[in-house]
């Protein structure tokens, strides 16, 4: 019986802590490094379960790693090692993509604690990423959570947040650059980054959550930001959302490096030194230059605003060379005269006043990345709601047609600022668990119906109902799949279900 015990514990041992794996070509490794060793340039590692690496993850070649939930599956940095998670090197010669991963716990002292990506040629498409909790320990290194450098990017569907830059560092959450030394470098580099969130970084110099700095005078960069949450980032100094630095193209000294779109952008609650008025300009979004007329800047349909008070600026236009500034919601901003266009854009506002939650919320679905809930103001002429139209977008400039959570966009050609939608609907195109296995029946239901939860394959733990705002309503039920609407007012509700291994974000209608 002792015997027959401790098989069985020692069973029990082997299933709660799974040993993670790597496949590649069909082959299964228990060390990631060798299963990187066996692939060749177009193959793809996939990755089962959680890697703790004691040292930094090289890839020298195009292999791409992925997934299935970036939950449970990913690479970690083991307590008491050191170095950067994971390194794509310049001798990479072709696209790669990294997904459905976790990336954590890097603590570097060079670029990138979490992933660097340096001077690759190709294109990197890194999609369903949880990048969090990577450190630059000292030094002037940039990039806590990913640095990118002279690399085509498009980053979809992902969370940075919780990254570190400590020393002289910059752009705690996100780091892009150029340099000279890559290859062709006087060919343009695009960084595409879409429906992600950046937040709660932090940099002990500039940028708490991006960094955007053409440093090779050499070649345009060109960065593309669309619906995406930049919030509750911190600073000490410039840029508590984003830095942004460029010169002098070296082939046309009064063309700058740097370009940046904002589209559907919402920078708030981002936050920098507070003792003096000068150090209020620094809260947001903040330009430098070292030459060529500063950064080209444009914005569409994007938010802009501090927390408190509206001299917590969201926006410090000195430095750039502002474009088209239209359909934007702004607390304390500078310079805005400056734009080339200045069309429909409200000024003075704080996040509280425009209907921006105070705390982001995390869908937890398996694809969808954490965001602002946003409602109405409470002045509605003022707020961001039903604020964006069509008509003002100049021609050749392309504006997503669904928001941060990949959900249909209001129609009739006026919608909301920022990265999230009031009202949106399931796209076609949505990965999100709803449009798969979950449904809530009735829905709409009425305020004395029973409400059923469909398709959730695991046992449900909990039903919480949240208003819209994210702040939850006194009404939550264990071991149900079913929750008692009665006495919830009309109007739009979040479930929030949990099973053991998942949660579910699901919106109800009470009519």
């Amino acid at each position: 019986m002792k015997n027959f015990l401790l098989l069985l514990f020692g069973l029990f041992t082997t299933l709660i802590i799974a040993q993670p794996t790597a496949t590649v070509n069909g082959t299964s490794f228990n060390s990631l490094t060798d299963a990187i060793a066996a692939a060749n340039g177009g193959d793809t590692v996939t990755i089962n379960g959680m890697f703790e690496v004691t040292s930094t993850v090289q890839i020298d070649g195009a292999v791409s790693l992925a997934g299935d939930d970036p939950e449970e599956d990913g690479i970690k940095l083991a307590s008491g090692s050191t170095g950067r998670v994971l390194f794509y090197s310049n001798t990479v010669a072709s696209d790669f993509s990294v997904s459905n991963l976790t990336i954590a716990d890097g603590m570097a002292t060079g670029n990138g604690a979490g992933i660097l990506i340096d001077k690759c040629q190709g294109t990197a498409t890194l999609s369903n990423l949880i990048i969090e909790d990577n450190e630059i320990t000292s030094g002037p290194s940039n990039g806590g959570g990913i640095s990118i450098n002279s690399t085509n990017v498009n980053i979809t569907d992902s969370w940075i947040a919780g990254n570190v830059t400590d020393g002289t560092g910059q752009g705690a959450g996100v780091h892009i650059t150029t340099n000279n030394s890559a290859t062709n470098p006087t060919e343009a580099r695009t960084v595409n980054i879409r429906r992600t969130a950046i937040t709660g970084n932090i940099s002990n110099t500039h940028a708490g959550g991006l960094y955007i700095y053409g440093f090779g005078d050499q070649m345009p960069l060109n960065v593309n930001i669309e619906n995406a949450n930049i919030t509750d980032n911190f600073a000490t100094g410039n840029g508590g959302s984003t830095r942004i630095r460029g010169g002098a193209l070296a082939s046309n000294s009064s063309v700058n490096t740097v370009t940046v779109n904002m589209i559907y952008v919402t920078s708030a609650r981002n936050d920098a030194a507070t003792s003096t008025e000068s150090d209020r300009n620094n809260f947001g979004v903040y330009f430098t230059t070292d030459g060529g007329g500063g950064p080209v800047f444009n914005a569409y349909n994007s938010i802009f605003v501090g927390a408190g008070t509206v001299g917590n600026r969201g926006i410090n236009f000195g430095s750039s060379n502002t474009g088209n500034i239209i359909n934007c919601v702004m607390g304390g901003q500078i310079n805005l005269n400056s734009a080339d266009t200045n069309v429909n854009n409200i000024t003075g506002r704080t996040a509280g006043q425009i209907g921006l939650t105070s705390s982001i919320l995390r869908s937890q679905d398996g694809v969808t990345p954490p965001f602002l809930i946003l409602s109405a103001g409470a002045d509605t002429t003022m707020d961001a709601v039903d604020h964006c139209t069509a008509s003002n977008i100049p021609s050749g400039v392309t504006i997503p047609t669904v928001d941060i959570r990949n959900f249909n966009r209001a129609d009739g050609g006026v919608s909301d600022a920022g990265a999230y939608e009031i009202g949106a609907t399931l796209s076609a195109n949505s990965n999100s668990t709803l449009t798969k296995d979950v449904s809530l029946e009735p829905n709409p239901a009425n305020s004395s119906d029973v409400v059923n939860i469909r398709g959730v394959d695991d046992d449900i733990r909990s039903i919480s109902v949240y208003k819209l705002q994210g702040q939850e309503l006194e009404r939550t039920t264990e071991n149900s799949n079913q929750i008692d609407t009665s006495g919830l007012p009309a109007g739009v509700h979040i479930l929030e279900v949990k099973t053991d291994n998942r949660t579910y974000n699901l919106k109800l209608i009470i009519k």
